[in-house]
C-alpha cells in the first residue's frame, strides 16, 4: 500500500469542507446511541426511533433495508427481535453473526411470503437488502468503537487509489477485510497530533463521541475515494446536486445560441400551452435552486461566509438576473441568471431584453449558469457557466412585441 501521507495531508486541508457534507453520519451515530437503549419503548419503535437519523446510511429509493427490517417485524416482531439481537451478540465471532442473520432473515421473509404477507406470496424475486453494508450500519451505530461502516465500493477504489490489494471475493469476507484494513489506516491518521487534537474539540463541542476514532478513519477513507480524487460531488441530501460537472468559459469564446426556428409553418393541435408554461416555469425554478446550493458550495469551499440571495423571488422577476452571489474576494458581487433543462448543453434557451441590458451593464459580473441534464427526482445536474455580457453571445430574436393604434 503506498504512503498515505498525502492523502491524509489533502484529507486535513479540505476537512472542513468534506465534513459539511458528511457530519449526518456523527449525527445519526449520536441519536442512535441516545434513543436504542431506551428500554421501555417497545423493540420495534427503538429500531425505528434509533435508525431514523440514517439520512442515506440505510433507505434511498432503490435500497431499503431499514424498511424491509420494518416490514418482517411487523409480521414477525419476536423473531425480528431475536435476529437482531443475535447480530449484537459480541460474544461470537463477526464472521458467524452476519451470515446467520443474513440467512435467518432471508428464511422469515421466504416464511412471510408463503403466509401471503402483502404482496409477497408467490414471488421469486424478493430482496431482504440486508447485506454487508447494512448490517455494517447497524453494528456501527451499536458499537462505534468497535465497527466501521462499509460499502465495497469505497473499499474497492480506495484500494485502487492506494495500491491495497483486496484478498477475498466473498461478501462477508470482505467486509471483515474492511475493518481489519481500516485498524491500519486509523494509525496512520493518529499519527497527526495536531489535527486529532482540533478533532477531540470539535467532537466535544458537537457532545460528540467517537472515542476510537473509527468513524474518522472510515470517513477519511471515504473521502479519498469520493473527494479527493475527482470532480465529483456526492451528496447526502437530496434536495442537493449530484455529480456536478462543471465548465466554464468566457462568452465570447462560445459559439452562436441559436432558436431552432421551423422552416414549415404548420399548424400543431392540442397543445396545453398554460400546461407547457406551468412545466417550464417549476423547472426554472427548480434549477435556480439547484444553483443556489451550487453557489453556496462554491462559497464554502472558499472560505467564504456569504448568505446567497435568490433575487429573482426576493426582489421579484425581471431585474436582469436570478441570484446574487459574490466573487472569489467575498465583496464583488456576482450576478447570476439561470436556465435550466432537462436536454443536453446544445438545447438553445431564451433570454429577455432585461437580462440582455443588465448582462452588458455588469458584464464583468455577469454569469449565465446553463444547468442542463437536470434531473428533477434526483436533483441531479451539469452545469456550464458562462461569464460576460449575453450580447457576445450572439442569440437571435424569435418574437416581436407590437403595439397596435387604435
Amino acid at each position: 500500500m503506498k504512503d498515505l501521507k498525502p492523502y491524509i495531508e489533502a484529507y486535513i486541508s479540505n476537512w472542513r469542507y468534506i465534513n459539511g457534507y458528511e457530519d449526518y453520519k456523527w449525527y445519526a451515530i449520536k441519536h442512535f446511541q441516545d434513543t436504542y437503549f431506551v428500554n421501555d419503548l417497545p423493540f420495534g419503535t427503538r429500531i425505528k426511533q434509533s435508525f431514523s437519523k440514517h439520512v442515506n446510511l440505510l433507505d434511498t429509493r432503490r435500497y431499503f433495508p431499514l424498511g424491509v427490517l420494518a416490514d418482517v417485524y411487523s409480521s414477525k416482531p419476536k423473531l425480528t427481535e431475536e435476529m437482531i439481537t443475535a447480530l449484537f451478540d459480541e460474544t461470537k465471532p463477526l464472521k458467524d453473526r452476519v451470515v446467520t442473520y443474513m440467512e435467518e432473515f432471508d428464511n422469515t421473509m421466504n416464511q412471510m411470503a408463503e403466509e401471503g404477507f402483502s404482496d409477497w406470496y408467490g414471488r421469486t424475486n424478493l430482496q431482504s437488502f440486508q447485506d454487508a453494508h447494512a448490517i455494517s450500519v447497524y453494528l456501527s451505530m451499536r458499537y462505534p468503537r468497535r465497527y466501521y461502516i462499509y460499502k465495497y465500493g469505497i473499499f474497492r477504489d480506495f484500494s485502487n487509489i492506494v495500491g491495497y490489494e483486496i484478498q477475498h471475493s466473498d461478501k462477508v469476507d470482505r467486509y471483515i477485510e474492511f475493518n481489519q484494513l481500516c485498524d491500519v489506516v486509523k494509525k496512520s491518521l493518529l499519527a497527526e497530533i495536531p489535527f486529532i487534537s482540533f478533532y477531540d474539540s470539535w467532537l466535544k463541542a458537537h457532545e460528540f463521541d467517537d472515542g476510537n476514532y473509527n468513524l474518522l478513519t472510515q470517513d477519511f477513507i471515504y473521502a479519498v475515494a469520493k473527494y479527493l480524487n475527482h470532480g465529483a460531488y456526492v451528496k447526502t441530501d437530496k434536495k442537493k446536486p449530484i455529480e456536478i460537472d462543471t465548465i466554464q468559459i468566457e462568452a465570447h469564446e462560445f459559439p452562436s445560441i441559436e432558436a431552432k426556428i421551423p422552416k414549415k409553418f404548420n399548424g400543431v393541435k392540442d397543445i396545453d400551452y398554460e400546461e407547457k408554461d406551468r412545466l417550464f416555469r417549476g423547472l426554472g425554478l427548480l434549477g435556480e435552486q439547484w444553483a443556489i446550493i451550487y453557489e453556496q458550495e462554491r462559497l464554502k469551499e472558499l472560505g467564504i461566509t456569504f448568505k446567497v440571495r435568490h433575487s429573482s423571488v426576493c426582489d421579484g422577476d425581471g431585474i436582469g438576473y436570478d441570484i446574487l452571489s459574490v466573487e472569489e474576494d467575498g465583496v464583488t458581487p456576482r450576478y447570476i441568471e439561470v436556465k435550466t433543462t432537462t436536454g443536453g448543453v446544445k438545447q438553445p434557451f431564451y433570454y429577455t431584453d432585461n437580462e440582455l441590458q443588465f448582462s452588458e451593464q455588469q458584464r464583468e459580473h455577469y454569469y449565465v449558469y446553463r444547468v442542463f441534464n437536470f434531473k428533477s427526482a434526483t436533483k441531479q445536474a451539469d452545469v456550464l457557466i458562462i461569464h460576460g455580457s449575453l450580447k457576445e453571445l450572439n442569440g437571435k430574436p424569435i418574437s416581436y412585441m407590437v403595439s397596435v393604434k387604435g
